[in-house]
């Protein structure tokens, strides 16, 4: 069914001009995912982050080409440790 639509989504674009992409295109995501599975049984906090793209069209083709880039983090954890076992009062 997803390939019908980009097919479908392709050739209109090559045959009717006013469907081509602009030059270039950026966008700004908020993500939000879920663990599952084996990652599950680890992890168990949902997670967050934010993500880019920035796309452009070469010349008159009905492509862009161009970078997606996501970052998601499910959490952290802090402790303090010794910074050298011989120097135990500075934390690192």
């Amino acid at each position: 069914m997803v390939w019908k639509l980009i097919a479908i989504s392709l050739t209109l674009r090559c045959f009717i001009p006013g469907l081509y992409a602009q030059d270039f295109q950026v966008a700004v995501n908020f993500l939000l995912g879920q663990p599952k599975d084996e990652f599950k049984e680890n992890v168990e906090d949902f997670g967050f982050g934010i993500g880019g793209m920035f796309a452009f069209r070469p010349g008159n083709s009905p492509l862009l080409i161009g970078v997606d880039v996501e970052y998601m983090i499910y959490g952290s954890e802090t402790r303090k440790v010794p910074f050298s076992l011989t120097i135990p009062d500075v934390n690192g």
